[in-house]
């Protein structure tokens, strides 16, 4: 079934579950540094956060930090945007909240298991 139809009858085309990890820290290897991040939600493929600043500061591969200030630290890996569009505008502060996507890719099997491990305590609590 191709993509557009199964968003119209609303099928759910994500491989992985995601799950809302409100502890998770992230930290992006960019230069300008984004401002205001805040992970939206994570799964075993990948991320999405929200930022604000200016579009196309992400390349199509970057490096992130993933870490809940306890017990959890991913270490760096390899981010390969899917999307990076616009989430919200703010007018009156001229404030522009974007939402970028991205696929875990240069994953090693240490820090796959470790998200897993990590994913699986979030979801049970």
């Amino acid at each position: 079934m191709p993509k557009f139809f199964s968003k119209r009858i609303g099928l759910n085309l994500r491989k992985a579950k995601r799950f809302s990890a409100e502890d998770l820290k992230i930290r992006v290897f960019v230069k300008p540094q984004p401002d205001n991040l805040e992970i939206a939600d994570v799964s075993r493929g990948g991320i999405s956060f929200f930022y604000s600043g200016p579009d196309n500061i992400f390349p199509e591969r970057f490096e992130v930090k993933l870490y809940d200030g306890k017990d959890f630290q991913l270490g760096k890996v390899t981010l390969k945007k899917i999307s990076d569009e616009v989430f919200s505008e703010i007018p009156n502060e001229d404030l522009i909240i974007r939402r970028l996507r991205g696929r875990f890719i240069r994953i090693s099997v240490v820090q796959e298991y470790d998200l897993n491990k990590y994913l699986d305590k979030i979801k049970t609590p």
